[in-house]
Formats: C-alpha cells, structure tokens, sequence
C-alpha cells in the first residue's frame, strides 16, 4: 500500500507518472516565476524585430498585411493628447484638450465611462462642485496594478482617480505650471510628475503624500519615464536629459546632443531608454555614456519626432510625428545599436500625440489629433481626432516565445558604469548646466 502511495504522490495532473523533467508542469511554473523575476530585473528581452521584417510592405515602407488591424475610434470634443493602456491589457485611457478623460474597452474600442471637463457654460457653483478637469490635460500614468489613475495638464495640479469607482480621489498640489509629464512606478504606488516649473516631484499615491523634489533642468520638462527601480528619465526644452537616481537624491547629466527641444523620453530598459527630438531625430541612450549609442537623423522626413513607444525589454521602439506615419525601429541592446533602416510603417493621418504598447506587444495604442499636444503652432485640416488601436497577430509573436536572458554581468557592469559617472557628473553639473542655459539663450 505505501508502494501505491508513493507512486499517487509521484503523478501529476497530466496523468503521467513521475514527470518533474523538462516539460512538466512543474517545470513550466519555476520558469514563468523565473521569468517574471528577470522580467522586473530587466534582464529579459524578447526578440519581436524578426517576425515584423518578415512581414510584406509596399514600396513605402508600410505594412501590407492582414496581420496588422487598425480601428479608429471617436469621442473627444478636442485634440486628444495622451493615452495610457492598463497591464492588464483591457483597458486604455486618453486625455484631451476638452479636460476629458475616457476609459476605453481595449478588446471592442467601446467607450466605457468618460471623466468629464468643465462645461463651456457654467456657473460658480458648477465650478466649485465639479471634479473633473477644468482646462487641458495633458498627460496621464496608470498605476500597473491598475487601481490608480494619474492626470495633469494646464492647473497645475496632479488629479488622482479610483479606476474601480470611476471617481476623483485627491488634487495634489505643488507645481507652479503645466504638468506635461507623468510616470508610475512599476510595481508601486510612486508616481512622478514633470512640469514646466523645471521640477520633478514625487508622490506617494497610496498615502497621497508629497516625498520629494527634485530640480536640474534649466527649462519646461517636456516628459518623463521610469520602470521598475527608483529611477526615472526626463527630457526638457533646455535639450538635455537627465536620469534621477531618487534614492539616492542624486542625478546624471546627459549634455544637449539634439539641435532643438527633446519632447518625448521612453525607457525601453532599466539602463537604455530612447529620446526624440524637435530637429527631428531619434537616439538611443545607455546611462554609462553621456553621448547617444545611436541617432537617427530625420527620422520621419525632416517632420520632429512627437512620440515614442518602447516594449519593455525588447528590440522593437515605436515613433510617431506629423508624416502620415507611425514608424517601427528595431534595436540591438547588447551591443548598443540602433538601426537605421525603419523595418516597417504604419499609415495613420493626424499628429501622433501619444504611443503606448501593451505589455505583451499585441496592441500599440495611439492618439491622433489636428493639432501637437502642447500648442496650436500647426494645424492638419484634413486628420480627425481620435484613438487608434493596432493590433498585432499573434502569428507575429509566434517565432519569439523563446526569452533571451541577458548576461548578468552586462547588469553589473552597468551599475558600476553608473557609479563612476555619478562622481563625474556631480562635478560637472555646473558647466553641463551653465552650456545648457547659453545655449538656450
């Protein structure tokens, strides 16, 4: 009877006796737990590059494939300016120049709920009794357990809603201008703020409490990233960029390397993120080197770069402009190399606003309007405004389930990278600053 017992104990919900090999289900739940581990050390990429240059294109470069499904989708009264996709991958949420906020069900492209802006006719009392936005927002960070959305824009103030109930928590207060900027740490409640006030402050959002600020750029922040470390990258009209090491209350320096305004800063890592530029290129960054590993210069035909989208831990970054085209880049990290040579396109009319991959890659969301995000300056008579959902065919992502594992070493040899520039940075923020400021100027 023990016999039959221990031989009970030894099967497995597959029926088969003894399986704890490669293969079993054992076997599959250590590597996804492994996975996920690696996946938040940023030790992970996935190699998505491959399958979309394999897939057709026309002479220009765009995708020509039932592989790839676009749906337009209409409900802001304005210019939509930013959209922020939950990890989940069921929901999605844009902003726009109507101080309304919609939720979006990812899977049908229905408008769930929508936060509205102050109404055009309105009295004292509606103003004081309403929650909702009363100017511009633009930008918002969803928190990646998906409980807490962040917005901002013209009031200064950082608005913190409850996805579950759809309603206004709290208004933070603290910045002196235009909010332009927000990022949730992955993994935390730590939510960051960029303004044109030249600050980044950081929130803590269970607690709703102000934990710090931090100052260094000599101009507005135009964006600002981080993932899952106490780290964060910024970018700003001063040209440079920063990446702020909170914990340590301590920043590097990235000197102007674009001829103009950085208006969007993606990380596409915990050590390589990806900037794009006014004078319209595209570069990539590593945190070890204070000039770009890569740049693509004019990028979308001489048109400046308005958005990016990196999937996380991947080879592939997306950009957006005003050209008609949202453009697909492939990257190889580990020897820190950016292609120059787009691998495909996809035609959508309209300023791209705003980019955001989900993060298994299968959906790149996008808001699209006449207008850029943070003025009037030019205008597309013949775009509409809205939300456009990509979708990507699993097929695509069929050929790269396999993980890389990235050298830990390569991890190690960052941080001390970092430590050394630290020093150097620290007494060389005076003169990076001061060229910053001249040339502003």
């Amino acid at each position: 009877d023990d016999d039959n017992d221990d031989e009970d104990d030894d099967e497995d919900d597959d029926g088969r006796v003894g399986v704890t090999g490669p293969g079993s289900k054992s076997d599959r739940i250590a590597k996804k737990l492994q996975n996920e581990i690696l996946n938040k050390q940023g030790r992970l990429r996935r190699p998505i590059a491959e399958s979309l240059e394999k897939l057709k294109k026309n002479e220009d470069g765009v995708f020509r494939t039932k592989l790839i499904r676009l749906s337009f989708h209409e409900g802001h009264q304005k210019p939509p300016t930013c959209i922020a996709v939950s990890d989940a991958e069921d929901v999605a949420f844009s902003s726009s120049k109507d101080g309304s906020i919609i939720r979006w069900d990812v899977e049908t492209g229905e408008q769930i709920h929508t936060f509205k802006g102050l109404p055009k006719s309105k009295t004292f009392r509606q103003v004081k009794e309403f929650d909702g936005h009363r100017d511009e927002v633009f930008c918002l960070a969803l928190s990646s357990d998906g409980k807490y959305l962040a917005s901002g824009g013209k009031e200064n103030l950082v608005y913190i809603w409850d996805t579950r109930t759809n309603k206004l928590i709290e208004r933070l207060r603290g910045h002196r201008d235009n909010i332009n900027g927000l990022a949730f740490q992955l993994g935390a409640h730590n939510l960051l703020s960029a303004s044109s006030d030249r600050s980044v402050r950081v929130w803590n959002v269970a607690d709703l409490t102000f934990v710090e600020e931090l100052y260094g750029h000599q101009g507005p922040i135009n964006a600002i990233d981080c993932l899952y470390r106490e780290r964060a990258v910024s970018c700003s009209m001063d040209r440079s960029i920063r990446f702020w090491k909170i914990p340590e209350e301590s920043q590097l320096v990235f000197p102007p390397s674009h001829l103009a305004s950085v208006d969007c800063v993606k990380m596409i890592d915990e050590v390589h993120f990806f900037a794009g530029s006014q004078d319209g290129s595209l570069s990539l960054w590593h945190t070890s080197k204070k000039k770009p590993c890569g740049t693509i210069r004019n990028a979308h035909s001489g048109k400046w770069i308005t958005a990016i989208a990196c999937l996380r831990n991947s080879n592939i970054v997306a950009s957006g402009s005003f050209d008609g085209l949202i453009k697909l880049w492939k990257v190889d990290l580990e020897h820190r190399k950016l292609h120059d040579q787009c691998i495909g396109s996809i035609r959508v009319r309209g300023f791209i606003n705003a980019l955001d991959f989900v993060p298994s890659g299968r959906i790149l969301s996008v808001a699209v309007a006449r207008e850029p995000r943070l003025g009037r300056w030019e205008i597309d008579p013949d775009a509409k405004n809205g939300v456009v959902f990509i979708r990507f065919s699993e097929e695509i992502f069929k050929t790269n389930i396999e993980i890389e594992k990235v050298d830990e070493s390569e991890s190690e040899e960052s941080d001390s990278e970092e430590s050394e520039s630290d020093s150097e940075d620290e007494s060389d923020d005076d003169d990076d600053d001061d060229d910053a400021g001249n040339d502003d100027a």
